[in-house]
């Protein structure tokens, strides 16, 4: 197999994959190279695609895996793009609103703590309301790995119609709200 179709390969895995990373030892048999030829394979490659001007995606590296990604250049097209497809009336499921919520309430916070609080991974959320411009990354946390820290956007704000963050319902009065209205629920059944 020529490295053209090597490359070839590479790509249409990691699209298919779409935000799964595809692991150094899944590629290894695609491709019918050593694991220990993958890393270096990779890391040359992606430095190609990192250099050709000409391309909008790249190939982004996970301790041992792999997934393909867009540009950070590219960041403000798809924010544009985003905002003319959904029209400004944006759809929120319900882990969006979940991780919404924990950022809004919670930040800055990482991606871990968010996945810490929902019990469940949250990387594909997380980017979908960053393509929405409702949350950003902001600086990086001074912690092992400087992890991202994530935060709430002005376009959240004019979404919500607030102006500022302090304009929020008090967490715990919402939390008790919620309590309050479940026991009437739960009273009204009985």
């Amino acid at each position: 197999m020529n490295i053209n179709d090597k490359y070839k390969k590479i790509e249409s895995i990691l699209f298919i994959k779409g935000s799964l990373p595809t692991s150094t030892k899944e590629l290894s048999s695609i491709l019918d190279m050593s694991v220990e030829k993958i890393t270096p394979f990779m890391n040359e490659y992606i430095e190609m695609l990192n250099k050709d001007e000409s391309r909008s995606l790249t190939i982004k590296a996970f301790d041992d895996s792999y997934k393909m990604v867009t540009k950070p250049e590219m960041k403000n097209v798809i924010k544009d793009f985003v905002k003319i497809k959904f029209n400004n009336d944006i759809k929120l499921t319900q882990p969006m609103l979940e991780v919404l919520t924990i950022v809004a309430y919670a930040q800055p916070i990482t991606r871990v703590e968010i996945d810490y609080i929902r019990g469940v991974e949250s990387n594909s959320t997380i980017q979908k309301l960053m393509a929405v411009d409702l949350i950003e990354q902001g600086e990086r946390a001074q912690k092992v790995g400087s992890p991202w820290l994530y935060k709430t956007t002005k376009y959240f704000l004019e979404h919500f119609n607030k102006k500022e963050l302090n304009n929020l319902p008090e967490f715990n009065d919402y939390i008790n709200n919620k309590q309050l209205e479940f026991e009437i629920i739960e009273n009204s059944n009985k």
